[in-house]
């Protein structure tokens, strides 16, 4: 009866949005991917005559060390020690930031995981998610350091985690700086992984394509690591961090030029969860937070030093770098500001109907449709726990090429033993397709049993080789040479060690039988009698095995051979049928009143809708 009403109201749910979508689409039109959203950044109306105008950072990236474990040849930050704040300062000016409007921190350094093992870092983020309530906290490391005991004690309070990784090779990586000795950076890199799809972090990979990695072909690696973003970078030149007089670091041998970086990125186009960052585009937009709280503004290709926001606050430190008087800072509400480009545009979820940064989303290779990771694991899980699916389908009922989720798509999202209850849906399913293979009857072994190869049409003997049991393949009975076979016979009566004088071939009650429509068995071990098929999802009568698919009343049960046989009261029965009448009564109602509404809106909404089509096609300012 519950899935009569389930069905009713999902029918009717589904209808209503369909209209509204219809009819109000530019109330619910999802933001394109790659268009830039409205920033939920807090700024000052520039005063009039002033062109000038204060914009907070919504994103942060902060550099609480300079000291790394690594020597990158490229790297800004690779000191051997590093001035870090105390603790309780770092969270002053990290409320700071938060007051200010700020809602996504990223850690970084130097490497991050180096200061206090780890602990210190752990403790900011887990300020930051807990006492702030950041809606996305993430860290970028070399990996090296990283620990199972650091995810169990922080790994709840972390969003996302971006490993280092410029090459697959590990001669490579020596040259470039980012040697072990004999550890190998590549399996710490597939522990990581495990570790962040184990306590549900998203992993991300950034790399820095230089002069050693640039002809290497890392499309496989990529691939089989499955990190819901692959960040690469161009190799970029900073004066007084990896270039000039005052750097500890020399990197012009390692830069290649804006065609060699094209190449790679042509090279790697099949990689769908690559994200390219060209030189011009960091120039335009590399600002970040150093050690000493300051803003580092490097879009003229060096550092400059705002004061710190614990002597001035934020909003001074901007104004006194003189960022918010940069070119590239858009002056209309319409677009983002120039460092919120360098991370990413806000991607409207399908399902949810939220927007979120691209780290956040996870993209479906075989028909390319967008979630965010949280609704998509969501609805994986449900699936898979319900056992509803095996092959699981794109969420979106209007996806152009109704894509599914590949294996190792699952296995990214969903805890372990969950993937192991998919795997084991996936073999029940393949066994039961597969005409040359099936399950034993017997309650006790359930092995897979072979057919012969002859004509697996016909019933045959099947011996099982684990318990030796011998029963028909066609209604898995003991074999019968010379019988037919019976349809519908309970399955237990011809099991060794049961009572076959106890389930009958005509009893209606018995608790095993065949789906009337895919054949699947079915036992019953409570409940009413309305049954659905979880293979073919066929509703029907448990009793006389007639098809309920159309009975949203239940009349079935009011008449024949199964009258008052449903297992519910009469009370419950009336209630049942009281509530599906009164919701298509009252969606009729509600649709004949609202009628006269919608269609004197629709003009009005059609002409917002085409005004703002045209908007979108002004160029922008210059």
């Amino acid at each position: 009866m519950q899935f009569c009403f389930k069905n009713v109201h999902s029918f009717l749910s589904a209808l209503l949005g369909w209209i509204c979508m219809r009819v109000y689409g530019t109330q619910v039109q999802q933001t394109p991917i790659g268009r830039i959203s409205l920033p939920k950044t807090h700024s000052k109306e520039p005063k009039e005559g002033s062109s000038n105008q204060l914009t907070t950072p919504s994103s942060v990236n902060y550099h609480f060390t300079r000291q790394c474990n690594y020597k990158c040849g490229f790297c800004f930050h690779t000191a051997k020690t590093s001035f870090v704040l105390p603790i309780e300062e770092a969270k002053r000016g990290l409320r700071l930031l938060k007051e200010s409007g700020m809602e996504k921190m990223n850690f970084s350094g130097g490497e991050p995981f180096l200061h206090e093992r780890g602990n210190f870092l752990g403790e900011l983020v887990k300020y930051c998610k807990q006492e702030l309530q950041l809606p996305s906290v993430s860290i970028v490391s070399n990996g090296s350091l990283i620990t199972e005991t650091w995810f169990q004690k922080y790994g709840d309070y972390l969003d996302i985690l971006a490993v280092s990784c410029d090459s697959f090779n590990e001669d490579t990586n020596k040259v470039i700086g980012r040697g072990q000795g004999r550890k190998s950076h590549l399996d710490k890199l597939h522990k990581v992984r495990n570790w962040c799809r184990d306590y549900k972090v998203a992993f991300k990979i950034n790399s820095v394509i230089n002069t050693y990695n640039v002809d290497e072909d890392m499309t496989e690696q990529i691939t089989d690591l499955n990190p819901v973003r692959w960040k690469v970078f161009q190799c970029l030149l900073i004066e007084g961090e990896n270039a000039g007089e005052n750097s500890l670091r020399e990197a012009e041998k390692f830069i290649i030029s804006d065609q060699q970086f094209q190449d790679f990125l042509d090279h790697h186009q099949n990689v769908k969860c690559l994200v390219p960052e060209s030189n011009q585009k960091m120039r335009d937009s590399y600002l970040i937070l150093d050690e000493y709280m300051r803003f580092l503004d490097c879009r003229e290709g060096r550092k400059d030093p705002s004061k710190s926001i614990l002597d001035v606050g934020v909003e001074e430190a901007i104004k006194f770098s003189d960022i918010s008087s940069a070119a590239g800072i858009m002056t209309t509400a319409r677009y983002r500001p120039t460092w919120d480009l360098a991370l990413d545009p806000l991607v409207s979820c399908k399902l949810c109907l939220g927007e979120f940064p691209l780290e956040q989303m996870t993209t479906i290779t075989q028909c390319q449709c967008v979630f965010c990771t949280l609704c998509l694991k969501q609805y994986v899980e449900l699936l898979i726990k319900e056992g509803f699916e095996t092959a699981i389908s794109c969420p979106d009922s209007a996806c152009p090429k109704r894509g599914h989720l590949q294996e190792n798509e699952i296995e990214c999202m969903v805890a372990t033993e969950i993937m192991q209850r998919y795997r084991k849906l996936q073999f029940e399913k393949e066994v039961l397709l597969d005409p040359s293979r099936t399950w034993c009857p017997s309650s006790t072994c359930q092995a897979v049993c072979q057919l012969k190869e002859s004509d697996t049409a016909l019933p045959q003997l099947v011996r099982c080789n684990v318990c030796t049991l011998e029963f028909c393949s066609a209604c898995k009975a003991s074999w019968h040479p010379d019988q037919d076979c019976q349809e519908n016979v309970p399955i237990t009566a011809f099991l060794p060690g049961e009572s076959s004088s106890f389930f009958k071939p005509d009893d209606d009650d018995a608790p095993i039988k065949r789906c009337p429509k895919c054949k699947v068995y079915i036992e019953r071990d409570e409940g009413c009698a309305q049954m659905m098929c979880k293979n073919c999802k066929h509703a029907f009568c448990w009793y006389c095995l007639e098809s309920l698919d159309d009975d949203f009343l239940l009349i079935h049960y009011d008449k024949g051979p199964c009258r008052n046989k449903l297992g519910h009261s009469r009370a419950s029965v009336i209630w049942h049928r009281t509530q599906v009448v009164g919701i298509f009564a009252g969606f009729g109602l509600l649709l004949l009143v609202a009628s006269p509404f919608l269609l004197l809106a629709t003009p009005f909404v059609l002409c917002c809708k085409c005004k703002c089509s045209k908007g979108d096609d002004d160029p922008l300012p210059t």
